[in-house]
């Protein structure tokens, strides 16, 4: 990720920093590499010309016609957009550390619940083979299975491939601060 200050992606990279996980990537950046680097890598991504876009689906198609040649995405927005046309042309490509920051989505049960039973049961569901390969399997979700034995849709790389920063998710509950630190570097107005 902190090559893409280098000179030589000047004007060729896109990012929506209004974008939820774009914001959770800056937050993990933050907790992984500190506050500094973080600033320096925001600074030095907008002096080298970096591309701004409303949304994820703005950069793929930015790529797809060649205006950028990297939009920092998730994943699953390209493979929507080769689910309409397989030959769209664009790849992604899995950075490492950092970069690879995977978002997890989550369920709990409230200990404060009158239905337990439905609770789990529910918990239950989306943990099992079929609802975890509907979020895999299906390119508007395609995202990486939790449950052992399912795979991810191809082309992705299995969990283990993934070179995934070594954070507690946990830590990214500094949204204020990354809201704060892009709108002070002029990411955010």
């Amino acid at each position: 990720m902190f090559d893409l200050t280098d000179e030589q992606y000047a004007g060729r990279v896109g990012w929506a920093p209004t974008n939820g996980s774009f914001q959770s990537f800056v937050t993990a950046m933050r907790v992984v590499e500190g506050e500094d680097a973080t600033r320096a890598w925001l600074q030095g991504m907008i002096a080298n010309d970096v591309q701004v876009f409303q949304n994820n689906s703005s950069q793929v198609e930015a790529t797809g016609r060649g205006e950028i040649d990297f939009g920092l995405v998730n994943h699953y927005y390209l493979l929507r957009f080769l689910a309409e046309a397989p030959d769209f042309p664009a790849a992604n490509h899995f950075p490492s550390g950092v970069g690879a920051l995977l978002n997890v989505a989550g369920v709990g049960v409230l200990g404060s619940t009158e239905q337990q039973d439905a609770a789990d049961q529910f918990v239950a569901y989306l943990l099992s083979d079929e609802t975890q390969e509907y979020f895999s399997q299906v390119a508007d979700e395609a995202e990486f299975p939790l449950v052992a034995g399912v795979e991810a849709m191809a082309p992705l790389p299995s969990l283990e491939e993934i070179d995934a920063p070594d954070v507690d998710l946990n830590e990214l509950a500094d949204l204020e601060g990354t809201l704060q630190l892009l709108t002070e570097v002029g990411a955010l107005s």
